[in-house]
């Protein structure tokens, strides 16, 4: 038998190009901040990238050209209120 959770929470992620889109719905709310988004299959080293219109710093994206893999990290300070406490997109 199992139990139905009280509160859920539903996240639909979004990749149109080179954007990435989240957003959530439901009544549990995460309270952890997002640290790293990794991407698969991005073909090229990309110029500025940007977290819900703020930039992110050159520091936190690492890019592998064999393995065409884009890491981003340190998105702690832009999402101090939760991974998902609001939508958010990231562009590259």
């Amino acid at each position: 038998e199992s139990n139905a959770p009280d509160e859920t929470l539903d996240v639909t992620f979004k990749v149109k190009g080179s954007i990435l889109s989240a957003s959530a719905s439901g009544n549990w709310e995460e309270s952890n901040p997002l640290a790293t988004v990794t991407v698969l299959g991005v073909s090229k080293k990309p110029g500025d990238v940007n977290f819900g219109g703020r930039p992110v710093p050159a520091s936190g994206v690492q890019y592998n050209a064999t393995s065409h893999v884009l890491s981003i990290s340190g998105l702690q300070k832009l999402t101090k209120k939760g991974a998902f406490s609001e939508d958010w997109t990231l562009k590259w």
